[in-house]
């Protein structure tokens, strides 16, 4: 059980085998039934759901085991059956998963897990954010790194590098302390990606082949596929064939679809289409432009140019599919956030044309009081006029996706 929460399945299978023949063999019903348990969670880690959700199914409930075990069993049926497809009452099942035996911060890290699973962004990295502020608190390590990888990956999912880059930075060094050995590959994946898009090759390399090496040892199958594949995300064409990498032929298609969606939420698939840029105009590359990955609905304003839509506190603001001059306006503003655009500059940009007083000032007045009207009562505030031109502000939480 030790060394699954370190994330050690490899040494946990051959432990869990010899304490389950002998249990059995003896008749302890209670110890067997713990054995089980920690092969079903060797199954989940490697994402062989097939195997894993059944088992699990055959021990939820059963009165064998104490409420510590029966806790765990339960969170992780959930998972499973998260990542089966059934979502519905799975978060509940694991918060609400022996209440008696958990305290609330064993409870909310188990509902971020299976949130993750569940796909559910935005209350995954709400609970993952709450309990490493109380794993802080408590000093609590191995919870506050395993917290912290979460908040990491969905950051990047969603193009948050600055809070991503704190997570994983500080991730990787409590789950090294405490001898998390997967907490510190997702850790170390997620700096991967970091430096990747810093264009720091050599680091991006580093980390990557510190996660591969550690994946091998400790026999996580998913995450050394993720590793290797981020490898060869980074190298591109310099990649050179590795004959200890794993093969995908040899794992369960589930497991091939959670190493998928890793390396999607962290960015380091070999193509990233789209393009996000902050309310700092800091950009950053992602392979996946879904609105609830990226939270859009849920920020102050958002410029969604996959869709071409506005988002304004949850409300779909405005169409932009055939407001083709105000698109290329509002998308010249949101691309460069803080940046003094001139007449000239605006013009030349928006109409192709040079700009002449007489035949451009009142046509750019016009649209840019349209776009202020879409922005709604602050759109003055949004878009500012300066002494040499018009300024873009937005709300910090601001975010424009756009395809590469």
């Amino acid at each position: 059980e030790l060394e699954i929460m370190r994330g050690q399945p490899s040494v946990a299978a051959e432990l869990a085998s010899a304490a389950l023949a002998s249990s059995v063999r003896r008749e302890l019903g209670h110890l067997a039934a713990r054995g089980s348990a920690v092969v079903a969670a060797i199954d989940l880690l490697e994402l062989r759901l097939d195997v894993a959700l059944p088992r699990l199914e055959e021990l939820h409930g059963q009165p064998t085991l104490d409420a510590a075990s029966a806790a765990n069993v339960a969170v992780m049926l959930a998972s499973a059956r998260a990542q089966s497809g059934q979502r519905a009452g799975a978060v509940e099942l694991a918060q609400n998963a022996g209440a008696e035996a958990r305290d609330d911060l064993d409870r909310k890290l188990a509902g971020a897990e299976v949130a993750l699973a569940a796909g559910d962004v935005q209350l995954a990295l709400e609970l993952a954010r709450d309990t490493a502020v109380l794993a802080e608190r408590s000093h609590r390590t191995i919870e506050l790194a395993t917290a912290l990888v979460i908040v990491a990956r969905l950051e990047l999912a969603r193009g948050d590098r600055g809070n991503a880059r704190s997570a994983a930075t500080r991730a990787a060094r409590e789950a090294a302390s405490a001898g998390l050995v997967r907490a510190r590959v997702h850790a170390l994946l997620a700096l991967a990606a970091l430096a990747r898009d810093d264009d720091d090759a050599p680091s991006a390399v580093s980390y990557a082949r510190d996660a591969a090496e550690l994946a091998m040892t400790a026999g996580l199958p998913v995450e050394r596929l993720v590793a290797h594949a981020a490898l060869d995300a980074i190298s591109g064409a310099e990649a050179v064939a590795d004959p200890s990498a794993p093969s995908a032929a040899t794992m369960a298609p589930t497991a091939i679809e959670g190493a998928a969606r890793l390396l999607t939420d962290l960015g380091l698939t070999a193509q990233r289409p789209f393009r996000v840029i902050d309310s700092e105009g800091v950009p950053s590359d992602v392979a996946d432009a879904n609105p609830e990955v990226l939270r859009l609905a849920g920020r102050a304003l958002a410029v969604d140019g996959v869709r071409e839509v506005i988002w304004r506190h949850g409300v779909e603001l405005a169409d932009l599919r055939r407001r083709s001059l105000l698109k290329r306006l509002l998308f010249l503003f949101a691309s460069a956030p803080g940046k003094v655009f001139s007449k000239e500059a605006i013009v030349q940009a928006v109409w192709n044309v040079e700009y002449h007083p007489l035949r451009h000032d009142a046509a750019l007045f016009t649209n840019i009081m349209r776009i202020r009207r879409l922005l709604g009562e602050d759109g003055s505030e949004i878009i500012r006029v300066t002494e040499d031109g018009y300024r873009f502000v937005p709300p910090r939480d601001f975010l424009f996706v756009i395809p590469r």
